[in-house]
């Protein structure tokens, strides 16, 4: 997920997220893992905004549906980029339930995020990535 998402993520609650969150998917036609991409991000901005577990759950199965569109040997960042949303909606589904399987699974895709920033060969996004899986073990400590 992007920065300035993480940023807006963190933001307290306003009248117009659906708003904001239906801006975030572009309208103009794309490849389907992409416009899937986007739209599971909108989902899961809407879902962690309105404390909503089902929603957060609804988000991961379209991530999940997302990487099938893609293959980390065509597309790596893209794919890690998926992959690292995928562990931010499971982080986000840890937090409000405290289940342990959405904290293993959101190790699973950070850790599958870093494989593929790698074979990216992208040290920005390793860095990034690093940071998350960082912030995947400080909640667990909570």
């Amino acid at each position: 997920m992007r920065d300035w998402l993480r940023r807006w993520l963190r933001k307290p609650r306003g009248a117009d997220d659906r708003r904001v969150a239906a801006e975030i998917c572009e309208p103009e036609p794309r490849p389907r893992p992409t416009t899937q991409s986007n739209l599971d991000g909108a989902l899961a901005i809407l879902a962690v905004r309105e404390s909503s577990p089902e929603k957060l759950k609804e988000a991961v199965a379209a991530f999940r549906l997302a990487l099938k569109g893609r293959a980390l040997a065509r597309a790596p960042l893209q794919w890690a980029q998926t992959q690292e949303n995928l562990a931010l909606a499971y982080l986000a589904l840890f937090n409000k339930t405290g289940e342990p399987a959405h904290f293993d699974n959101a190790l699973a895709a950070i850790s599958a995020a870093l494989n593929g920033y790698r074979k990216a060969k992208a040290p920005t996004y390793i860095e990034k990535a690093n940071r998350l899986q960082e912030e995947i073990f400080a909640a667990k400590r909570k």
